[in-house]
């Protein structure tokens, strides 16, 4: 592989690295403090490894490199997404375009038993909510990209019954910009 290929795999590694570190800081605002703790050793993990791809840029046997990086950045990201699977709360998070970026089962089943649809990363959050579901939650994701971070009250009857959550939308941030919405919602 060239020089061309070195940079496309560095630029993938670097892409990830930044996704993957808005997305964990997202998570983390919500989260217990072991948690946190283990979020945090993650962190330290990927700076390692951004650090190490910084150092093996340009270097003899750089792509062999950057692949070990860019195989320990999957494996890390592999250990955030058991962690958010690790809880009763429905977690995910979206794009600027409301497409799902991550996704735990919890939303994925609590989604389908209230609509009917089972979402998967690249999908857009909104399908098939009624409206006026759809404006609402539209409005609620658009208002998070602008950078602000809320928490809303819903109910919602299921089979006649009473069911209250709280969802929270945290703006993730890459290089100065609202690139995405993370969201946690529990029953309370």
């Amino acid at each position: 592989m060239g020089s061309a290929g070195a940079i496309e795999i560095n630029d993938t590694i670097l892409s990830l690295f930044s996704q993957l570190k808005a997305e964990i800081e997202g998570v983390k605002k919500h989260s217990s403090d072991d948690t946190i703790a283990a979020i945090d050793k993650h962190i330290c993990r990927l700076e390692r490894l951004y650090n190490e791809l910084i150092h093996t840029t340009g270097s003899k046997g750089s792509v062999n490199e950057l692949l070990k990086v860019q195989q320990r950045l999957h494996e890390n990201k592999a250990n955030l997404i058991s962690q958010i699977e690790n809880t009763n709360d429905s977690i995910w998070s979206v794009n600027e375009k409301l497409q799902i970026k991550t996704i735990n089962s919890n939303f994925v089943n609590n989604y389908k038993t209230a609509f009917g649809v089972s979402l998967k990363e690249g999908v857009s959050v909104l399908i098939s909510l009624p409206e006026p579901l759809k404006s609402i939650w539209r409005g609620r994701y658009q208002r998070a990209l602008k950078g602000e971070q809320f928490s809303i009250t819903d109910r919602f009857d299921i089979k006649g019954v009473p069911n209250y959550t709280e969802t929270s939308f945290n703006p993730i941030k890459l290089n100065n910009e609202f690139v995405g919405v993370a969201c946690f919602s529990r029953d309370i």
